[in-house]
């Protein structure tokens, strides 16, 4: 009967756990729509080429970020993260306790989750962009090659990377904004160009408008420094995705190596009931697995860190 009771318990709690998640749920999806903080991270460069609100309206028009060092999750994506999370924190919390009530507590580290997601976020959507940069780059160098100005390289390479990528490409985006603001404002390239590098923040693009704008401004030989430029950073970026192409296997294998415990404690669980009740049943055995389930996750922390490199 008091077994009977526990149970009971423990599943109202459950239930009550996820009327609670779907609450959450239904809050972010028709929550105030006024709850939206402006942040920045600009470096000191950025504000000496911030541009007019209206700059912002425009970009803001054709979708792009206003700054790439800043990621902001929509609605959905908190959703998807804050769901994915819960889910999983939970059934790993259960595993190792195989205790409803502690499950759900441990299960609430995911709200804290939508921080690491940004930053995880923000730096594919900023590697994306770079690997786009480089195709677009093999464009401009042939147009400037062949004798056309930037803003005409600009509009082949649109047309090229058409071929390539679809409309919602970052790239596509930015250099029809480039064209937009050319041709209707009648902003000079070097200015168009300073401002795309200071809102990437992405040190290839920086590095090319870098050489582009003292080329224009010193009336050197630009198609030879546009070839020769084009070719490093195309060279540099080859080789920044062949060791990001071995960081991934070696992050992949680190998942692998933090998932087998929770196997091996599944497996014994399924295959042989009753081998770990010790665990489960006294002070000692919580103690034991809480402190695994920790020390788990700081080995993951740690590998992680560890194959966490910049380029």
């Amino acid at each position: 009967m008091k077994n009977m009771a526990d149970m009971k318990l423990q599943w109202g709690i459950f239930a009550i756990f996820f009327v609670i998640i779907a609450g959450i749920t239904f809050y972010l999806m028709y929550g105030s729509k006024l709850e939206k903080v402006e942040s920045r991270a600009v470096s000191a460069r950025a504000f000496i080429k911030l541009k007019k609100n209206s700059q912002k309206t425009l970009r803001e028009e054709n979708g792009l970020p206003e700054h790439y060092g800043i990621y902001k999750l929509n609605k959905k994506e908190k959703i998807k993260i804050f769901m994915q999370t819960a889910v999983i924190l939970f059934f790993a919390a259960y595993i190792f306790y195989q205790n409803i009530t502690l499950s759900i507590l441990f299960s609430g580290l995911s709200f804290f989750s939508d921080k690491i997601f940004q930053e995880s976020m923000k730096r594919k959507r900023k590697s994306d962009l770079n690997e786009q940069f480089k195709d677009a780059l093999y464009s401009i160098s042939s147009s400037i090659s062949a004798g056309r100005q930037m803003p005409y390289a600009i509009k082949d390479a649109i047309i090229n990377l058409e071929l390539l990528y679809s409309q919602d490409a970052y790239i596509l985006k930015e250099f029809e904004f480039m064209m937009k603001r050319f041709e209707e404002t009648h902003e000079s390239m070097e200015d168009i160009f300073m401002d795309f590098a200071i809102r990437t923040e992405v040190e290839d693009i920086i590095n090319f408008t870098d050489i582009y704008v003292i080329s224009r401004a010193t009336g050197g030989d630009l198609e030879a420094i546009i070839r020769k430029t084009s070719e490093m950073i195309i060279e540099k970026i080859n080789v920044k995705r062949e060791i990001y192409t071995i960081i991934a296997q070696k992050k992949y294998e680190a998942r692998i190596l933090t998932a087998m415990p929770f196997v091996v404690i599944l497996f014994l669980t399924l295959v042989s009931p009753g081998y770990l009740d010790e665990m489960y049943t006294t002070v000692s055995g919580r103690v034991i697995m809480t402190i695994g389930l920790f020390a788990i996750g700081l080995a993951y922390k740690w590998s992680s860190r560890i194959t966490d490199i910049e380029v």
